[in-house]
């Protein structure tokens, strides 16, 4: 029996126009979608640091795709190739461990810790590196997702503790370098985030009224600010007290819940020093 040879699709010559019609009736989305939104969000990951390359790896897509939503080749999208770029942050990931990424929240990291009181050679010393590769971290647009991972874990370990060199702070200090207190609950890896410079230790009367009103979750913050002054001080107590977790301690000082993980940390080692 021979096979008869035919372009008109299988399901007819109007497959598309009926599957259309038929999603239209049944209320679901459209598969192609205005890609404008995916392609700003390219331009906009490869202008802070990312590649091509790195966007695709964390978008698990390939980087053909990715150069074509950069350099706007077409004007609609697949839905799920779109959704998945957008889904794509600022922050790097371990999918993108031998691609480039940005190196602001390296270098801020660094920056921190320099200003804690750590040199640039016992940062060194943490990760294997000399002090000059470190210095050069500090001059670059982007770096490989695993210099970003190392650096984030020394951070981890080191910005807990004060280090040694006093002229070291007092250089960062003169730099505008921040250091890690001023970053807690502030996202160190945007690139428009900025640091709160006067994140000293607070001292003073606490408003018991605000604590009391922060402690029940009836207090609310005007702007994206986080809670400063002795009341934060008192929250953070209280919260190890009667053993908040993360979640709830992040929203009542109103940061995140990493920077709420941070901050538990330092207060439960400055407690552990007082006594």
């Amino acid at each position: 029996m021979s096979t008869i040879h035919t372009t008109v699709p299988k399901q007819g010559q109007y497959r598309n126009h009926k599957l259309r019609a038929m999603r239209l009736y049944r209320g679901l989305p459209s598969p192609i979608i205005d890609a404008t939104p995916a392609q700003d969000h390219v331009n906009w990951l490869v202008s802070i640091g990312f590649n091509d390359s790195s966007v695709a790896a964390a978008a698990g897509l390939t980087q053909n795709t990715i150069r074509d939503f950069r350099l706007r080749k077409y004007s609609t999208a697949r839905r799920q190739y779109a959704a998945r770029v957008l889904a794509v942050t600022h922050i790097p990931t371990p999918d993108q461990e031998s691609r480039n990424v940005p190196a602001i929240g390296t270098q801020r990291r660094i920056q921190a810790l320099q200003a804690a009181g750590h040199t640039q050679a016992q940062i060194g010393t943490h990760l294997g590196w000399t002090q000059e590769r470190v210095d050069k971290i500090l001059r670059s647009k982007s770096v490989k997702g695993r210099t970003f991972q190392q650096v984030c874990a020394v951070y981890d370990l080191l910005s807990h503790q004060v280090g040694p060199s006093a002229i070291g702070k007092t250089r960062s200090a003169r730099r505008g370098y921040a250091p890690p207190l001023a970053w807690e609950g502030i996202d160190i890896d945007h690139p428009d985030s900025t640091p709160i410079l006067d994140a000293e230790p607070a001292t003073g009367c606490v408003d018991e009224v605000l604590l009391q009103r922060i402690i029940e979750g009836r207090h609310t913050y005007p702007d994206a600010n986080p809670l400063r002054g002795p009341e934060r001080i008192a929250v953070i107590d209280h919260a190890i007290t009667h053993g908040w977790l993360r979640a709830r301690l992040a929203a009542a000082l109103n940061i995140s819940m990493d920077g709420a993980d941070q901050a538990l940390v330092r207060r439960r080692r400055e407690l552990r020093e007082a006594a």
